[in-house]
């Protein structure tokens, strides 16, 4: 029985003589098909829409960082453009042949060792083929009866001999998962549990795999552990670097050093790649035949790739890329442009898409009609429940963002819990975004436990393997999640929060969730100085400025005011620490703020008062933060502070005993920590379920901040 167990990513395929083309390229050349070329970092499309010149994309828009391949695939099959069956005919006709990599994956097979791939092409199958003469036993993730409808997935038919193909298979119409919906949802704790166990004492080998797949990333860790021995085949030094965070130590890279260390010499590094592999695959007695050892460590002819639409998608869909991909500021223009040319070009799919493009824009345009509507709707729910059911399932679906970026916390509350009441919303999908609206509410009501019990139950119904997935609300589960964790003093928690938002399932919502993970990060890199067990960096207040930059790139880019005014806070805490830890900063300059940060920006300056003694300036801030209605969770701070003058100052006030233990009642236990900090005056550590947590700075901070 052979004691290796593979795992081939794209580079696999993308080896000579197989030379099949990468995802990045495929989403160039399918963007190329409708009409935009790349030229330098900017997508262009030079032919006129209605008579008008179009906006460009900006490469950074399509790169890894924002929107990997997945993400535009997803973006164009939900505006219904059809490219599916043209890629799977792409693997398929003419069939490539196999590679080195792919006939030591049919010798491992015959082993009886497994084989798991997320590629979707066929070569593996032929290699099998080829050695054996005889089928080959496989299991494919996505596969269809003969009726069309999707057949149900069991771990248990994944066993030792076997190949899985856990993103379907080009011979098998349907069955292929590369758009981004397909791929949020992890493997539960069952699968993994009996998946896992194939690794067992078998050295685990990767050849080709970047390591991203964020449906794939615990059952790879769980192969991880459980394997006796771990090499990891990648020739690009940047993807090293990332599988390295991602997985640990016990990943050992084959050759454990490139030829080229910065990438620039693509073909040495490709040859030492290969030649490590091959090495490793005779010691096991696995070797492949002589030629094709000879071609893996060279760069063969790029295979063609022809892309087509007849007829053309209407004009509404490069619109929508430009709203997905481009800049903020060019959808307008992008819009005008794709109504006039499917106007006069009278394309009969493009009707819709500009009414629900229209209604969906009139939500949000200050004064409109329709958002007034739905608006009065939301924040009665009782009214609501006697609407008509589409009409009802509308003000459901659409008015608890409305009510929350106007801060109408109960309101929200309130319309969650009746929506959360009905049959008709027992959906996964309505569910878990009720659940997450509701998780959103609580937070601001002070609430942080039963927020997150909300957000767990919402995190698994937002995602599913069929595709049935919500990538926007599962990203703001993600961050509610990080914020979250910092209220309940585990930074830990939040690093983890802003990794999946910016390099895991964020990556596949619109690009402002980037920069909510960078300021998570920095958020989170500023707490953990609180929390020294969960400190990730030796220089916290400098990783924290970098990714505080970071995300004010990101929302600038996205034009979402609410996130520079975060931004801004999180500044103003970080100049707060900076006086701290005597390393003197600059106070931020304020942009546009609502309601709440300038709540959050008065609370900071009542903080930065008290380290200087000014309790009477501390005060006014603190009286200023009243009057403006504020939150309940706003509202606990305040009272903290008022707590910490009184004790501080021997005046009238709260008690920093009651704080504790109200916030102890709610599971608020960084606010609880930092109250018992302000009864033990000596003390510069205390602890709050469980977790240390220590005083940083004289006067310490107060971490005034929602």
């Amino acid at each position: 029985m052979s004691d290796w167990m593979m795992f081939l990513g794209a580079g696999a395929s993308m080896a000579n003589p197989t030379n099949i083309p990468g995802f990045d390229r495929l989403r160039d050349e399918i963007l190329n098909a409708l009409g935009w070329d790349k030229h330098d970092d900017i997508y262009v499309h030079p032919k006129p829409v209605g008579g008008r010149d179009f906006p460009d994309l900006r490469s950074s828009r399509l790169s890894a960082r924002f929107a990997p391949a997945e993400v535009v695939f997803g973006t164009l099959h939900r505006f219904g453009v059809p490219f599916a069956s043209q890629v799977e005919r792409l693997l398929l006709e003419p069939r490539p042949d196999f590679n080195a990599v792919h006939a030591v994956a049919a010798a491992v097979l015959a082993g009886e060792g497994p084989v798991w791939t997320p590629n979707i092409d066929v070569a593996v199958e032929d290699a099998y083929q080829s050695a054996s003469n005889s089928g080959i036993r496989r299991v494919v993730v996505g596969e269809r009866d003969e009726s069309g409808r999707r057949l149900e997935f069991r771990a248990d038919q994944v066993a030792d001999g076997v190949l899985f193909k856990v993103h379907g298979s080009a011979d098998l119409p349907g069955s292929l998962a590369f758009t981004d919906l397909e791929l949020l949802a992890p493997y539960n704790r069952d699968e993994i549990e009996h998946l896992s166990e194939l690794a067992r004492g078998r050295r685990l080998v990767f050849y080709g795999y970047r390591g991203a797949d964020t449906d794939l990333r615990t059952l790879v860790e769980a192969c991880i552990t459980k394997a006796s021995e771990v090499v990891w085949y990648e020739l690009d030094p940047g993807s090293r670097d990332a599988i390295g965070r991602a997985f640990g130590d016990r990943v050992r890279f084959g050759p454990e050093q490139l030829p080229s260390r910065d990438g620039s010499d693509w073909q040495a590094n490709l040859a030492a790649t290969a030649e490590q592999f091959l090495v490793q695959a005779d010691d096991a007695g696995l070797s492949p035949e002589a030629q094709l050892r000879a071609d893996l460590g060279s760069a063969g002819r790029r295979r063609p790739v022809r892309i087509s639409f007849d007829p053309d998608p209407p004009a509404i869909v490069q619109a929508r890329l430009v709203e997905r991909f481009g800049r903020a500021d060019d959808e307008k223009d992008a819009l005008s442009a794709a109504r006039r040319a499917d106007l006069l070009t009278k394309h009969p799919h493009a009707v819709s898409a500009h009414i629900h493009w229209a209604l969906s824009s009139s939500l949000y345009l200050r004064g409109g009609l329709l958002g007034r509507v739905v608006r009065a709707a939301a924040g009665h729910p009782t009214l609501s429940a006697a609407l008509p059911t589409r009409f009802r399932t509308f003000v459901f679906d659409k008015g608890p963002a409305m009510l929350l970026s106007r801060g109408r916390h109960t309101q929200l509350r309130d319309l969650s819990e009746r929506a959360l009441s009905l049959e008709e919303r027992s959906d996964p999908l309505r569910r878990g975004s009720d659940l997450y609206y509701r998780a959103h509410s609580l937070r601001y009501l002070n609430r942080p436990d039963a927020a997150r019990r909300d957000l767990d139950e919402a995190a698994r119904l937002l995602v599913d393997r069929s595709g049935r997935s919500d990538a926007e609300r599962y990203a703001g589960v993600l961050l509610e999640r990080g914020i979250n964790a910092i209220g309940r003093a585990k930074p830990a928690e939040a690093f983890s929060a802003a990794d999946d938002l910016v390099k895991g399932p964020g990556r596949y919502a619109i690009g402002r969730w980037s920069g909510w993970g960078h300021w998570l990060w920095g958020m989170a890199h500023l707490y953990s100085l609180a929390v020294p067990g969960d400190i990730r960096s030796g220089n916290s207040l400098a990783d924290a400025a970098t990714e505080l930059d970071l995300a004010w790139l990101d929302f600038k880019d996205s034009d979402l005011t609410t996130g520079l005014g975060d931004v801004y806070i999180g500044r103003l805490l970080l100049y707060r620490l900076q006086m701290a830890c005597s390393q003197p900063g600059t106070e931020p300059q304020a942009p546009e703020l609502s309601q709440r940060q300038h709540q959050d920006q008065l609370l900071l300056f009542a903080d930065i008062a008290l380290a200087d003694a000014d309790v009477e300036a501390a005060l006014s801030h603190l009286d200023a933060v009243d009057r403006l209605q504020p939150s309940e969770l706003t509202a606990s701070l305040a009272r903290f502070a008022r707590a910490e003058i009184a004790h501080r100052f021997k005046t009238s006030g709260p008690s920093l005993a009651e704080i504790q233990s109200e916030a102890e009642a709610v599971g608020a236990y960084f606010l609880a920590g930092q109250a018992a900090l302000g009864l033990s005056e000596e003390a510069e550590t205390a602890t709050a379920n469980g977790q240390l947590i220590r005083a940083v700075g004289t006067p310490r901070v107060l971490w005034l901040l929602t």
